[in-house]
């Protein structure tokens, strides 16, 4: 083979990789939407306000630290929080879930919802997972589409936005973009409510999910704090919180906020030194 040969054959090679990233790179943006790239390393929790003041049923966070608060890097990737207060705006790395179509879910933490999900089944449940992770730029028309609706036919205000939120969260305030929040449903519901679900169902997940690293995101009794109740979200922690968070009937917010309880006490006693 001549040498000009092996050169143009190099070169359609390499124009051909080329093409292959920009197409897959592409394919990847559409799926995943445009946000920030984290590299699947661990997430830091931004410094944020106490949330407290959600709803007209808030009540303040305790200010205790208890004794046999786990011994865990509250700043690890799985205590990371999307909510009013915490705009969250990376990209994880995520894989698709088994037996489920379109959707997908941390990839550090994947085989632990398969498990669960298996199991469940194993036990005579029938589920949907009907939401997953939900990219930035999804979530903003999911929320952008709410607003329109609850306005009809009246000029788009803040009235509204503030009324849509209520019900779609605002983009980079939504669980499902950290890809560790699952919502569990019996169909594909569309909207979905709790009245519409099966309770049993939930009596297992609720009784069970931590033993796979998994809390009620937004628990009955927790909307003052978290904004939200639905029984059907589930949110990956792994198991050492899992298991304290349901023992103390605990939400994601309320642990999070014993650590900084815990760091300012801490904090206090080394100024007095």
């Amino acid at each position: 083979m001549s040498a000009q040969r092996k050169k143009s054959l190099l070169m359609l090679t390499v124009i051909f990789l080329v093409a292959l990233l920009i197409f897959v790179i592409g394919i990847r943006n559409q799926q995943l939407g445009k946000v920030k790239y984290d590299g699947g390393e661990n997430t830091q929790i931004e410094e944020d306000i106490v949330l407290t003041s959600l709803s007209p049923t808030d009540k303040p966070m305790t200010t205790a630290v208890p004794e046999d608060l786990p011994d865990i890097d509250i700043k690890s990737w799985e205590y990371v929080l999307a909510n009013k207060a915490n705009t969250y705006d990376l990209l994880p790395q995520v894989a698709p879930i088994q037996g489920e179509i379109d959707r997908y879910f941390d990839s550090r933490a994947v085989d632990s919802l398969n498990q669960m999900l298996s199991d469940m089944r194993a036990a005579g449940y029938t589920f949907h997972v009907n939401m997953a992770y939900v990219p930035y730029s999804y979530q903003e028309l999911m929320y952008e589409k709410k607003v329109k609706e609850l306005a009809g036919d009246e000029e788009i205000s803040e009235k509204y936005e503030n009324q849509a939120e209520r019900i779609v969260p605002r983009a980079g305030q939504s669980d499902h973009q950290t890809a560790l929040g699952v919502d569990i449903t019996d169909g594909y519901f569309t909207p979905y409510t709790n009245e519409e679900l099966s309770t049993e169902k939930y009596v297992w997940l609720r009784d069970h999910c931590a033993q796979y690293g998994f809390i009620q995101r937004y628990p009955d009794g927790k909307q003052g704090i978290t904004g939200y109740r639905q029984l059907y979200s589930f949110r990956y922690v792994g198991k050492t919180a899992a298991e304290y968070i349901q023992k103390n009937k605990l939400c994601l917010e309320e642990f999070i906020q014993l650590y900084k309880n815990k760091e300012a006490a801490e904090n206090d006693k080394n100024s007095k030194k």
